[in-house]
C-alpha cells in the first residue's frame, strides 16, 4: 500500500498531511499477485484569506422616527461587498450611506473574495426614549398618607418602571399615572425603557406637612 507523495502506509489506517497547494493523492494497494487498485483523493488549498471587515458602524446609533443616520465601512480582500437591508450591493471598499429606517433595524455587511466570506452587523435604534413629563399633584401632602397622584407621558417608551419611599418596583404604562401615600417626604422615581435597550429616569419630589 502506498500512497504518492507520502509513501508506503498500512492497509488500514491513516496520516495527516499539510499541502502548501492544491494536491491530488493517490493511494495504490498492490495484491499478492501483483494486481493493483488506485483511488485519487484531492486536496484543495485556498489562496489568499477572507475578506476583512475593519470598520461598520452607524453614527449616531439611536435616531428619532423620520430622522437619518450615516452607516458608513471599510474592508479589505473583498471582491463584492453589500449591504442588507436595502442598502445595495456592489459597494465599494471604503465608503458611506446615509439610511432612514422607520423601525429599529439590524443591518448586514457581507464581504465575499474567492476564498469566502465575513459579516459584520450593526442596529440602528428607532425612537430616542424620552420622558415628556412627570408632576404629582399635590407636590405637596397636608398629612401623611394622602394620596398623591403622580403622572407622566413618554416618547418612544414600551414601558416604565415606578420606584418610591414606601413603594417597591412597579411596572406601568408609557403614559399612566399612579396614586401612592407618602407618610414622609419622598422621592419618586421613573425609569422609561425603549428599543434596543434604551433607558432613561426622571425624579420628584413630593412634601408632607
Amino acid at each position: 500500500m502506498s500512497i504518492s507523495g507520502v509513501g508506503a502506509v498500512t492497509a488500514n489506517g491513516s496520516t495527516t498531511v499539510s499541502p502548501a497547494q492544491t494536491t491530488t493523492y493517490t493511494l495504490t494497494a498492490t495484491s499478492a499477485d501483483g494486481k493493483s487498485v488506485t483511488a485519487p483523493v484531492t486536496v484543495s488549498v485556498a489562496s489568499g484569506s477572507i475578506p476583512q471587515v475593519v470598520v461598520f458602524v452607524a453614527t449616531p446609533t439611536t435616531i428619532d422616527s423620520g430622522s437619518s443616520t450615516k452607516l458608513c465601512w471599510q474592508v479589505t480582500g473583498a471582491t463584492s461587498i453589500k449591504i442588507d437591508p436595502g442598502v445595495g450591493s456592489n459597494l465599494n471598499a471604503n465608503d458611506c450611506a446615509t439610511i432612514s429606517p422607520s423601525v429599529t433595524t439590524t443591518y448586514t455587511l457581507t464581504a465575499t473574495n474567492a476564498t469566502g466570506q465575513i459579516q459584520a452587523n450593526v442596529t440602528v435604534n428607532v425612537g430616542a426614549v424620552k420622558i415628556t413629563s412627570f408632576t404629582a399633584s399635590p407636590v405637596t401632602s397636608t398629612a401623611a398618607g394622602n394620596p398623591v397622584v403622580l403622572s407622566w407621558t413618554t416618547q418612544n417608551a414600551t414601558s416604565v418602571v415606578l420606584i418610591g419611599s414606601e413603594l417597591g418596583p412597579q411596572t406601568l404604562g408609557p403614559n399612566d399615572s399612579k396614586t401612592v401615600n407618602p407618610i414622609t417626604n419622598s422621592v419618586y422615581t421613573l425609569t422609561a425603557y425603549g428599543p434596543g435597550g434604551q433607558t432613561v429616569s426622571a425624579t420628584i419630589s413630593v412634601f408632607v406637612r
